[in-house]
C-alpha cells in the first residue's frame, strides 16, 4: 500500500497567518467602534415621568424661561403626593406659607402641613400647606423643584394655563384656580384654591373617589393666589436650613 505524506506548514508560514487574522480582528473592531461614534447611530431619549422631584432645598442647575419649564408639548408629568417625611425646614415654610395667605385673604378655617419625597430616604421633593376655608372651600400652597419641563395639564385644572407676567401661569376656572410662581431654576410655587368638593371633583376617576353630588364655586381669585405665590417664592428660594 502506497503511504500519504502530510507536509506541515512551516513555523513562519503559522505566524503569518496568525498575524493576519489578529490585523483583521483589529480593522472588524475598529470598523466596529467609528460605527458607533457616528452621528447616525440610535439614541436614547429621556423616559417619560414625574418631573417635579428635585430636592426642593437645592438649588437647581438649570436655567430656563416659565414657557420652557412647562409647556402643553411635555410628556413628563406634575405628583401632588409622595412619602411622608420630615424636615426642620417645613416649619420655616408653614410660618411664611400662612403668613401669606393671611395677608391675602384673612381668615381660615384650619391648616395642615406635611413634607413629601420620592421614597423616605430621599431628599424633601414637595413642601405642602394647605388651608381650609370658611366655605368649605381648600386652598394648597405647595412648593417644589422642576428637574426637567413638565406638562401643566397634569394638574387638576378647569382651563388653559396662560402666562402673568413672565414669573407665572394660571388656569382659571369655575370652581378651580391654580397659579404657578415659578424662579429661573425650576423652583416652583403651586397655589390653587378649590370650591367646595371641587378638588373631589376634578381628580375623581369614577372608579376610586365617590363622586360629589354638589360642587361649589372657588371664592377666591387668582390675584389673591398669585399675591401668596409671590410671595412665598423669595423664602423657598433662600433655601434657609435650621442646620446652617
Amino acid at each position: 500500500m502506497a503511504s500519504i505524506t502530510i507536509k506541515l506548514p512551516s513555523r513562519r508560514t503559522v505566524l503569518v497567518i496568525l498575524g493576519m487574522a489578529v490585523l483583521s480582528a483589529a480593522i472588524i473592531g475598529g470598523a466596529i467602534y467609528i460605527r458607533s461614534d457616528d452621528s447616525s447611530a440610535p439614541t436614547t431619549t429621556d423616559v417619560a415621568g414625574p418631573a417635579n422631584i428635585g430636592c426642593v432645598d437645592e438649588a437647581g442647575v438649570d436655567t430656563r424661561a416659565v414657557s420652557e419649564w412647562y409647556s402643553t408639548e411635555s410628556t413628563n408629568t406634575l405628583v401632588r403626593h409622595g412619602e411622608l417625611v420630615s424636615s426642620l425646614e417645613l416649619g420655616l415654610y408653614n410660618g411664611v406659607a400662612t403668613k401669606a395667605v393671611s395677608d391675602a385673604i384673612g381668615h381660615f378655617a384650619s391648616s395642615a402641613v406635611r413634607d413629601n419625597a420620592v421614597n423616605p430616604s430621599a431628599c424633601v421633593s414637595l413642601r405642602y400647606a394647605g388651608y381650609d376655608l370658611d366655605d368649605g372651600g381648600l386652598l394648597q400652597v405647595i412648593a417644589w423643584r422642576l428637574d426637567r419641563p413638565a406638562n401643566p395639564n397634569t394638574l387638576p385644572n378647569e382651563g388653559a394655563f396662560t402666562p402673568n407676567g413672565d414669573d407665572a401661569l394660571v388656569s382659571t376656572g369655575p370652581h378651580a384656580i391654580t397659579a404657578l410662581v415659578v424662579a429661573p431654576d425650576g423652583t416652583t410655587v403651586m397655589v390653587a384654591a378649590y370650591g367646595n368638593n371641587g378638588l373631589a371633583a376634578l381628580t375623581n376617576d369614577g372608579v376610586t373617589n365617590t363622586i360629589p353630588t354638589e360642587v361649589g364655586a372657588v371664592s377666591l381669585t387668582a390675584d389673591q393666589l398669585l399675591a401668596i405665590g409671590r410671595q412665598v417664592l423669595p423664602h423657598v428660594l433662600e433655601r434657609i436650613s435650621l442646620g446652617s
